[in-house]
């Protein structure tokens, strides 16, 4: 069994994640229509790759939201995300590849509503072809299993800011399959590019792509900054929780 760990350093321990965890191997059941679908069309992927900003989002509530994008060794990336509210620090990270996206493997650090730690570990390419092996850790015990993952396949720790590589050029709409681990599925999903909007930060208007994340029922928003403002982040929006983040007016 792997180690828990509470408060490491997630860029090591994301690093760490792509030898994998020990655990019993399961085959999964035959998926059902939301689960992950049959191998599909590359994401179109820019060439400029993705934006590289250390950054922090705001929520109405005041709750933080921080993302920092280590250089890997070699063609790698590792995507790191805190979330501080009232409850506890969530700590998010994974490592992808850097010219597909494609992620290697994953972390996430959750606090339940009842104060319970979860613990998730993904790891790309350990499991049978087409494969991720998925290990969960709380407070009654641990466990691990295969999810289906065929290509493209994106990592919910990896995102929303691998998106800020996509080709905006054109409206779009692009399916890929998506590992939740929490829910213990790889889901079939689509990202929708929008046209320009404006958004008012800093008391200017500033020009941004907006994108509709669709998973499972779920919608969420992003809104990067079109040139010269280099595609950073801007806005998130988890639109069916009814809650924005924002970057904060005040120099961070």
């Amino acid at each position: 069994m792997c180690p828990l760990p509470l408060l490491p350093v997630l860029a090591a321990l994301v690093a760490s994640l792509a030898t994998g965890c020990g655990g019993v191997e399961e085959d999964r059941p035959q998926p059902d229509p939301e689960d992950a679908g049959e191998e599909i069309a590359t994401i179109p992927f820019a060439e400029r790759g993705l934006a590289r900003d250390d950054f922090l989002l705001v929520s109405g509530a005041g709750d933080t939201m921080r993302f920092t994008t280590v250089a890997g060794d070699g063609p790698r990336i590792r995507l790191v995300r805190t979330l501080r509210t009232p409850s506890g620090t969530d700590s998010i990270a994974a490592l992808i590849d850097a010219r597909t996206k494609e992620p290697v493997a994953s972390y996430q650090r959750r606090f339940a509503d009842d104060g319970d730690v979860i613990v998730a570990h993904v790891s790309y390419g350990t499991g049978f072809e087409g494969q991720a092996r998925l290990r969960l850790t709380t407070p009654r015990g641990s466990g691990s299993e295969n999810l289906r993952t065929p290509s493209p396949v994106l990592d919910a720790a990896q995102l929303p800011q691998t998106f800020s590589a996509l080709d905006f050029s054109r409206p779009d709409t692009i399916s890929f399959n998506y590992v939740a681990p929490f829910e213990k599925r790889a889901l079939a999903a689509r990202v929708e590019i929008g046209g320009l909007d404006t958004l008012r930060i800093d008391d200017g208007a500033i020009p941004a792509h907006r994108i509709t994340i669709r998973v499972s029922g779920l919608v969420e928003r992003a809104w990067f900054a079109a040139p010269p403002g280099g595609f950073r982040l801007l806005r998130y929006e988890e639109s069916t929780r009814g809650v924005t983040w924002s970057r904060p007016s005040a120099p961070e």
